[in-house]
């Protein structure tokens, strides 16, 4: 669903970019940056892997590859998230991804 803040542990954070009040803004994929927390992107969905668990077991997580027209990015969704998602997120979708 647009706005969905889901994902789990991801690596890319915006560079510093915040609105007054604390919320986040909008940020092209090509700018986020591994050093900060707080980031959002409108990007579709390029690529969707199916669910699978841990060759360890113990968890399930979802890889999906997401671009703008700046760029392209691999996220993934972990335990919860990646069942919790999974069927709200389509290949071809655009979708609101922060952290």
């Amino acid at each position: 669903a647009p706005g969905m803040r889901g994902g789990g542990r991801g690596g890319a954070a915006m560079r510093g970019r915040r609105t007054s009040g604390g919320s986040t803004r909008e940020m092209p994929i090509r700018d986020l940056d591994a050093n900060v927390r707080n980031w959002a992107v409108k990007a579709r969905v390029a690529d969707k892997r199916p669910v699978r668990d841990f060759k360890s077991g113990g968890g399930k997580y979802m890889k999906i590859t997401i671009c703008d027209q700046s760029g392209e990015i691999e996220a993934t969704f972990f335990n919860n998230a990646a069942t919790t998602f999974d069927p709200i997120v389509q290949e071809n979708g655009v979708y609101k991804f922060s952290r």
